[in-house]
């Protein structure tokens, strides 16, 4: 398994809410690094077994950037590695404007 960024939320006894980010593998590793990060911290007073842990898998965002002139000379150009990629071409070419040569 891939190790994912979460938001873990606990409420303390006096009804305030705690939140840490951690990586973790599965739900259980995030909730228990989550309350230990909570705890370790000193400003929480959550109880020992508190009722309800949140975690929030945060998808890492990533940033791509592509000049319209690739963009143009990608969808123009002809074929593909595999029949994915021809299709995926023609609906870009079809969403640029640019016209099939294979269609009369």
């Amino acid at each position: 398994m891939s190790e994912k960024s979460c938001k873990v939320t606990v409420v303390g006894s006096e009804g305030m809410s705690y939140t840490a980010n951690v990586t973790a593998t599965t739900l259980f590793t995030a909730a228990a690094a989550g309350l230990a990060a909570i705890r370790k911290s000193g400003w929480a007073d959550v109880p020992f077994q508190p009722r309800k842990i949140t975690v929030v898998v945060n998808e890492v965002p990533v940033e791509h950037e592509v000049s319209f002139k690739e963009l143009e000379r990608w969808a123009s150009r002809p074929g593909g590695r595999s029949p994915a990629e021809i299709t995926e071409r023609n609906r870009v070419k079809a969403l640029l404007g640019i016209p099939d040569e294979r269609r009369p």
